[in-house]
């Protein structure tokens, strides 16, 4: 069994979590599915000050990330995940960019970052998200 069990969807679009959230639900994975409108409710939730954020939650946390959001960006989630003192109360993460960008520029920004494990374009289908999930699982245990 993988020890991939929290996700953590970070997404503007209510209907683009929704929709991650029932294709996560059709890897038949028994996983522990939360959502963020933005990066910093995001930091919040991995930090343990949003409401949503309890001690039950298993980590490692997978997050999925849009990078164009308003308030703060998956491109500035990123930026304050790199800063050492950032005390985050799920660790470890694996970051996936799960974005409509395809844009080269794009791609390169994000995945300069060393806490992304993969960059994906919207939207990925059932086999992706096992071979995600079990490759998020791999980079969580080496």
């Amino acid at each position: 069994m993988s020890p991939i069990q929290t996700v953590l969807i970070v997404d503007d679009e209510p209907a683009d979590r929704y929709l991650m959230g029932r294709l996560l639900q059709l890897t038949g994975r028994d996983l522990d599915v939360h959502e963020a409108a933005h990066g910093q409710a995001a930091l919040d939730f991995l930090q343990g000050r949003s409401d949503h954020a309890h001690d039950g939650i298993v980590s490692p946390v997978l997050v999925l990330l849009d990078i164009n959001m308003p308030v703060m960006t998956g491109f500035e989630m990123l930026e304050r995940l790199a800063d050492p003192d950032l005390d985050l109360r799920h660790e470890p993460l694996v970051v996936t960019i799960l974005t409509s960008s395809q844009y080269q520029g794009d791609i390169d920004r994000a995945t300069a970052h060393d806490v992304v494990h993969d960059y994906l374009v919207k939207y990925p289908d059932e086999a992706q998200l096992v071979d995600l999930i079990d490759r998020s699982a791999l980079a969580v245990t080496s």
